[in-house]
């Protein structure tokens, strides 16, 4: 071996140099900074793989990803020098961490049998939060496999909670906004593709076709590809000025049509609704919401609970029209300039939001022939009807744990059911299957409330009162045969905690004791004074 390429990193090309052996494309989409590989003159069979150790788990995380890029089988590494006095062991787990010091590692590609994590990787559809999380939860539990997140998205994961919340109010900013700083993606060596769509699976070759022609092949894959808003089918929707409300670029359009509206009318009254409803209130913009139901978050909420919505979004400025459909949107040289009610009359307004429900985004998977019904069908793993792929977040109809009312399957459309599902989901990946068992919980911001969620109430359910609505600040709370079934928190942090380890444990407390404020929930807990 010539020995002169060993010597220092100047001599290494990026990670965009061939494999001389096979003329495919050597190194790692990771960056220039973290990974380089190129071919040996003298030895058509080898690759020296220069890589920061820094953040990075195992030697065998860079060599997988050279392996899925080059097409090459690497069946040894050994590191040949290191820039630190820090001990290596041989062979391809032989690196540790060593600060900034690189590594060099020498391969030797040949034709091989390959493992199932070295010859094709954990592929992530959707660089959703579910996706995401999939991802970070895959590392965290010891999957050490290749993991490629693509994501249609031209922006890196990011949060949706603040879209209709502080991106519209301005007091979140962009750059608070990133799932995961970039070196996370480096660090766990995650092939992280923005900007790229999957069109069509082929299950029987394990493989994911994407828009550019590209062909991916998985050992396992995943499906977060997450749920699309429900269109507003009425004349008038093309118009400038309408908009919806789910990715981070029509938060934008909305944010940049703020600074020229004076009057919005928000079309449903479901929780993102009223949170863009809050937000442009809060923006000095006039305000209307329109909900066909005879009341707010009609799916989520008994009527006590929608009626105190509705009052405490009046008392701050919203105008409500319940009980009424939009016929038409109406405008004037190609913008909105008002909305139809369905009873003729029309309100004016120069923005409108639309807010009526989602769909989920079974596409891939119903040409695939993997089975749904309102969403992918997986149990209570994340698995679907199709061995070796898993679905996660909200485009999941998930198997629910047995809660007290708990329907048997249902999709939660929240962030911590997308985290808990995507933590199932990872535990198949490593051979340690954890099934879902978590209380569905979920949060609204609107206003100065803060609302929580914890467990799905029923018809029929005893509800118990704590503290007073008008303070702005209490707890409903609903018993399903006596035990604790849900929990409805207003500004209430520490009621809903409690409600939820309750739920979880199926506990029975006395309605009375419940209602009392005064009464020391978590201390009752605590001495085990809870059946």
């Amino acid at each position: 071996m010539n020995r002169g390429h060993e010597c220092e990193s100047s001599c290494f090309v990026p990670v965009r140099a061939r494999c001389a052996s096979t003329g495919a494309a050597a190194g790692s989409a990771i960056g220039d900074a973290l990974v380089w590989a190129y071919p040996i003159a003298c030895r058509r069979d080898t690759l020296v793989i220069l890589f920061n150790a820094f953040g990075v788990r195992t030697a065998r995380q860079v060599i997988h990803l050279v392996e899925h890029r080059s097409g090459c089988a690497i069946v040894e590494a050994t590191v040949c020098r290191r820039t630190s006095s820090s001990t290596a062991g041989s062979g391809a787990h032989g690196a540790r961490r060593s600060g900034s010091n690189p590594w060099i590692a020498r391969a030797f590609p040949r034709e091989t049998t390959l493992t199932s994590s070295q010859k094709a990787p954990l592929v992530i559809v959707g660089a959703s939060y579910a996706g995401t999380h999939l991802a970070a939860a895959a590392r965290e539990l010891g999957f050490d496999g290749p993991i490629v997140l693509i994501g249609d998205e031209p922006h890196a994961p990011y949060q949706r909670p603040p879209l209709s919340k502080g991106l519209l109010t301005g007091k979140t900013g962009m750059g608070q906004l990133a799932l995961r700083s970039p070196d996370f993606y480096t660090e766990q060596c995650i092939d992280l593709r923005v900007g790229q769509r999957a069109t069509a699976l082929d299950l029987a070759a394990r493989r994911v076709r994407l828009a550019d022609g590209e062909h991916l092949e998985y050992g396992w894959l995943a499906l977060a590809t997450g749920a699309r808003c429900r269109p507003l089918p009425v004349p008038g929707a093309e118009l400038q000025g309408v908009h919806q409300l789910r990715t981070l670029d029509d938060a934008l359009a909305v944010q940049r049509r703020l600074g020229r509206c004076s009057s919005a009318c928000i079309v449903g009254g479901g929780f993102i609704g009223l949170e863009v409803a809050a937000a442009l209130i809060s923006a000095g913009t006039r305000v209307t919401v329109v909900e066909s139901q005879t009341r707010l978050l009609a799916r989520a909420f008994p009527a006590f609970m929608s009626d105190y919505v509705a009052h405490a979004h009046r008392r701050r400025g919203v105008s409500l029209e319940l009980g009424r459909s939009v016929r038409a949107l109406l405008g004037r040289q190609g913008s909105v300039e008002a909305v139809q009610f369905d009873d003729g009359r029309t309100l004016d307004c120069d923005l409108v939001v639309t807010g009526i429900g989602v769909l989920p985004n079974t596409e891939l998977a119903d040409a695939a022939g993997i089975a749904c019904d309102d969403g992918i069908l997986v149990d209570a793993l994340g698995r679907t009807s199709v061995r070796n792929v898993l679905a996660v977040g909200d485009v999941a109809n998930m198997t629910q744990p047995p809660f007290p009312g708990s329907p048997a399957r249902m999709r939660f459309e929240s962030i911590q059911a997308a985290s808990d599902g995507a933590r199932a989901a990872a535990s198949v990946l490593v051979g340690r299957p954890q099934p879902l068992s978590a209380v569905p919980w979920f949060w609204s911001e609107q206003h100065d409330l803060r609302f929580q969620m914890a467990g799905l109430p029923s018809s029929g359910d005893q509800v118990v009162l704590r503290g007073a609505p008008a303070s702005d600040r209490f707890t409903v709370f609903y018993l399903h045969d006596g035990a604790m079934a849900a929990a409805h928190s207003v500004n209430r942090p520490s009621d809903h905690v409690l409600a939820r380890k309750l739920i979880a444990q199926r506990s029975h407390i006395p309605a009375a004791t419940l209602a009392d404020p005064t009464a020391d929930l978590r201390s009752m807990i605590d001495a085990g004074q809870v059946n």
